[in-house]
Order: C-alpha cells, then structure tokens, then sequence
C-alpha cells in the first residue's frame, strides 16, 4: 500500500541506494515519468532499461506513463508498442490521454493498466464496459500538483472515489516526501493541496482511513527513513506512534495503549491507565490548563478516576483534579483527528 518515486534527473546510483534502502518496508510500485520537460534531455531509454531492471529485481513494479507522444519519440510504431514494452520486461504502465478504448483494453490484457483518474467517467466506463475491459482488474491514479495551491480539493477527491469505487477500480494518490522535494519548485508532490506541508505518516493515514484510497505513491525524491518507519509500523500493525515533545511518567513511554470504544468528544481516554497500569495515590500537581494534545492523568481528587490517562483533543480549562504530565509533539497533533473507538497508538520520542 506504499510506493516511492524516482527520476531520471536523479543520478542512478542515488535512485538504486534508495530503493535498497526502502525495499525493506515492502513497497510494491515505484513511479517514474518520460514526461518532465526538465528531464527531456537525458538518455531516457537506456535508463528506462536500468530502472526496468532494477525494480524487477527488487520485486517492485515500475509504474511506466505511456503515451501516443512518448511512443513516437522512441520511433515505437503502432503495431509494435506490447513487443517493445514486452523486450523492456515492463510489468506495469500509467496510461495518459490519447488511446483509444480498445488500445487500453489490450494494454490490460499484457500489463498491469493504471488509469489517469482524471479522464475516467462515466462514459469513459461505459465504452470500456462494451469493449469488455475488466475494471477490476485496474487501478485509477490521481496526479500529483507541483505547484502551490492548485492540488485537488478533498471533498472533491472522496467524491470522485466514490464514483471510481463504483465502477470496481482500485485508487492510487501522491503525497509529499520530507527528505527530498523534486525540482523545479520543490514545495512537495501532493495530490490534494492540504498534504502539502504535512508529514508522510500523517497524509498516509488520512489517505486509507478517510479517502478511500488502496495505494499511496510518495511523489517526491525521498522520504525519510523515520517517516517509513512509522508508516511501515502502522500498516503492520495498525498503531499510530505518536511521538512526544516530554512525557513525565515513563511508564506510558513505548508501550500500546488504547482509546475506549465509547468515543469521547474532548479527550482521548486511554483503556489500560486505571487497570492494567493503576498506580497509588497520585497527587495534585501541574494542574493548568489543557491546551490541544497535552497529556493527562487524572489525580487522588478525583476518586474512582484516579489514574485515567488522557490525551486532550479541545483546549479545557484547569482542573485541580487533573495532572499535566506530557505533550505530544507538533508533528504528531493533527493524528489525535484520526483515533476512533479502539484505536492502538503508542507515545514515542523519549528515552525509557
């Protein structure tokens, strides 16, 4: 459910330790494009070979964009477009504008097809459903939009999910890196606009747990190891980390917690703090006010609730009863969104 990006203005052996390094963390696709202007002019069919290679050995699929235009430039006939993808052992291609209905449907039946999900609608099904494509079988990719403020509009994009999930095709979307942005404007690769200045982890979830989304391309050179760490823990596991800018009580630190199935409005209430990590008597102190994602326990004054830990969702007021005891960080806020009824997650960041 992850894949990462690379480019052919990247010197290949950076893209070759790269996608070493994240062939750990089980990506399966790896974008890349012929279709740049500021890459035209290096020797792209010797390094589509490489890269074709490359990822074949890795086990990863590389997701080539076709098209009538790039087709040409390579001096590819019509008639001999499936034997040259064929002698490349391509796997995998990204359909743009320009086939017809019937090119795509043979394209499907020699590769995996990936669809610009802009050109599909309903019509676009309906020719495809009478000259027998198996949409099943595809998967509809949303671009990715270089520059500020014009990626796709959220609500938009679940809409437009919606409809292709309707039609029986996978859905695929960018996200920024945090490592390395791609140039010429290198202010991230997101497919919709408020991805563009948040970390992976965070655009990943909201991606399969809101957008309705089966496969999520990291658009930019690189993402960083710690993003991948955390993204690969989350898809194996299904526990958010979140980390912590301090955290007094130790015992909390590194351990699975759990948010009570009876979802509360301001909090979120940690299941194990009064069971299965009671404590003694804890007394008053730090007892301020609550702004967003401060953690909380909940003191001897408040009797049978004694030892409740809390993480705060909405800025509360003081309460002598209650204890200030951590925060989670910045990077990690905009997570507290996405806890539901029985959501895992534990505090990271400090030191046992």
């Amino acid at each position: 459910m992850l894949g990462v990006s690379i480019y052919f203005s990247t010197p290949f052996e950076e893209n070759e330790e790269y996608l070493n390094r994240v062939s750990k963390y089980n990506v399966k696709y790896v974008f890349t494009s012929l279709q740049i202007p500021e890459e035209n002019q290096v020797d792209q069919l010797n390094l589509l070979k490489k890269f074709i290679d490359l990822t074949n050995r890795l086990k990863m699929k590389l997701m080539i964009d076709i098209s009538p235009q790039i087709f040409e430039k390579f001096g590819i006939e019509e008639e001999e477009r499936i034997k040259f993808l064929k002698a490349l052992d391509a796997k995998c291609v990204r359909i743009d504008y320009g086939f017809s209905m019937e090119e795509i449907k043979i394209f499907s039946e020699n590769f995996e097809v990936i669809l610009n999900a802009s050109t599909i609608d309903g019509q676009f099904y309906d020719k495809g459903i009478e000259v027998g494509v198996d949409f099943s079988s595809l998967i509809a990719c949303h671009n990715f939009y270089p520059r500020k403020d014009t990626g796709l509009d959220k609500g938009w994009l679940v809409e437009k999910n919606k409809r292709l999930k309707s039609y029986g095709l996978k859905t695929m979307m960018f996200i920024p890196g945090d490592e390395v942005k791609r140039g010429p404007v290198f202010e991230g690769l997101p497919t919709i606009e408020n991805h563009r200045n948040q970390l992976p982890l965070l655009n990943y979830i909201e991606c399969v747990e809101k957008l309705s989304i089966d496969e999520v391309i990291v658009g930019d050179v690189r993402i960083s190891e710690k993003e991948l760490e955390k993204i690969d823990f989350y898809k194996n596991h299904h526990i958010f980390l979140l980390e912590v800018s301090y955290l007094i009580d130790l015992d909390f630190a590194n351990i699975v917690l759990s948010n009570r199935k009876d979802v509360a409005m301001n909090v979120v209430r940690c299941v194990e703090s009064r069971t299965v990590l009671k404590k003694g008597n804890i007394v008053p102190f730090n007892t301020i006010a609550r702004e967003v994602g401060v953690i909380t326990i909940d003191n001897e004054l408040y009797g049978r609730y004694q030892g409740e830990l809390q993480i705060v969702k909405k800025p509360l007021l003081a309460d002598e009863r209650v204890n200030v005891i951590g925060k989670v960080s910045e990077n990690s806020i905009k997570l507290l969104d996405f806890i539901k009824e029985g959501t895992k997650f534990k505090f990271v960041g400090v030191e046992e």
